[in-house]
């Protein structure tokens, strides 16, 4: 089951990935040490997540049942924890080097594609009395990976040393229908253990339990990487067999986070394996485990929530109903005092346009028309006279300049350079 869920989300698209619900439309958790370097916090500590490129903790999310009525938006707030790695060696020879990690202090889980182990006999005792020293230092883990091969090319292997953290964390997630997302994130305000402390450390053979089955989840031939290895080069596709590029080689911040996701991924199909893709039910949840069976079920919390109706109000402002009412009515009046001026006027409809401007002129040959003809109806008479601004009486000793037919009788002629005009 639990290697079924973790293949399912690496095989999940790409947009899934980047999407704020996994496959099951759980909720993923962002990771805030992203946004800490990215954005700013509000007062109260919230950070808003962008629409785009949010980095998430894990591949599956953390599932939200029990909405009282799926046609209502719900907000609420969850508090959640994930695992936070930083792996400040990266080498080409496993790590460390010349150590024995088959014998005190480590403990390991060898596999066909990779070696995981932790230095967990130097810290198991003190985590498991029930109190945790405010100074505990963090558990080491060392994971020494096949790298992805490609082209024919050999295996090379990357050695990484990292330290594992808890982050605590409180998140507002709102809700449309069922389809729910995180929006708003920050730090717990509630008292948690250091966050050196990690549920690896809990009572029995977690870490055990926990390693052999992260480096047996995807069967492989030995000395060969798996899409647990591409993953951390290409996330996309990571059973892309093409892809060759060293883990090495990546920025250590990268692949930490890559890591850690995994880890998260792993960590949360074997908690809440059924309610992962059933949702919290009484037969996938505990919320007070008391028998064995109950152990191995989702741990579950109850939390309020608002359930509201987004409806479309329109609210009237005075004042500008005020400003809509005047202008309206001047644009009526407007639009009524032509067709009133044209019931009450007598005389012929005149515009500004040539035919108006000739009219009885003299030296335009006009057709014999009446006096009462509209502008519309006399520039329809007139449309095929060219007119021009010349000189009326080009055979006079003094010219005059006016408007007349560029041809026929009364024909206007240039004005000219040196002539006299009245």
């Amino acid at each position: 089951m639990v290697d079924g869920l973790f293949v399912a989300s690496l095989l999940s698209p790409w947009k899934t990935k980047q999407s704020p619900a996994d496959t099951w439309d759980n909720v993923k958790i962002p990771l805030i040490e992203v946004l800490e370097n990215t954005s700013r916090p509000d007062t109260d500590g919230w950070y808003s997540l962008p629409a785009t490129g949010v980095e998430y903790s894990s591949l599956i999310g953390t599932p939200i049942s029990n909405i009282q009525d799926a046609n209502l938006n719900t907000t609420l707030t969850i508090e959640t924890s994930y695992w936070y790695l930083d792996c400040p060696v990266l080498s080409s020879v496993a790590q460390p080097p010349n150590a024995n990690l088959s014998s005190s202090p480590w403990e390991t889980s060898p596999g066909n594609s990779g070696t995981l182990a932790s230095n967990v006999s130097a810290f198991r005792y003190p985590r498991l009395n029930g109190s945790v020293p405010a100074n505990l230092p963090a558990r080491t883990i060392i994971y020494n990976s096949w790298d992805p091969a490609g082209g024919g090319s050999t295996t090379g292997e990357t050695g990484s040393v990292c330290n594992i953290y808890t982050t605590y964390v409180e998140v507002d997630v709102s809700c449309a229908g069922l389809a729910c997302a995180a929006q708003w994130l920050r730090h717990s305000m509630l008292p948690h253990p250091p966050r050196n402390w990690t549920l690896l450390d809990q009572q029995g053979l977690v870490w055990a339990h926990f390693s052999e089955i992260f480096v047996s989840l995807i069967g492989g031939h030995s000395a060969t990487a798996t899409g647990v290895q591409v993953y951390f080069v290409n996330p996309q596709n990571p059973f892309n067999a093409t892809s060759s590029q060293p883990l090495r080689s990546l920025p250590p911040e990268r692949f930490a986070r890559s890591l850690a996701q995994l880890f998260n991924t792993v960590w949360a199909a074997m908690m809440g394996m059924n309610a992962i893709t059933d949702g919290l039910t009484n037969y996938t949840s505990s919320q007070n485990a008391t028998t064995l069976e109950e152990f191995f079920v989702a741990s579950t919390a109850t939390t309020a929530g608002t359930q509201f109706r987004s409806i479309e109000v329109i609210e009237c402002h005075n004042g500008w109903l005020a400003a809509l009412s005047v202008a309206s009515l001047a644009m009526v009046i407007a639009s009524l005092v032509h067709p009133v001026i044209r019931m009450l006027r007598h005389a012929p409809n005149l515009v500004l346009n040539i035919s108006t401007m000739v009219k009885d002129s003299p030296y335009v040959g006009l057709p014999s028309t009446g006096s009462t003809l509209d502008s519309a109806d006399r520039a329809r008479l007139v449309k095929r006279i060219k007119v021009c601004l010349g000189d009326v009486a080009s055979e006079d000793d003094v010219g005059h300049i006016a408007i007349g037919s560029v041809s026929g009788e009364h024909r206007v002629a240039r004005v000219r350079k040196g002539r006299l005009y009245d």
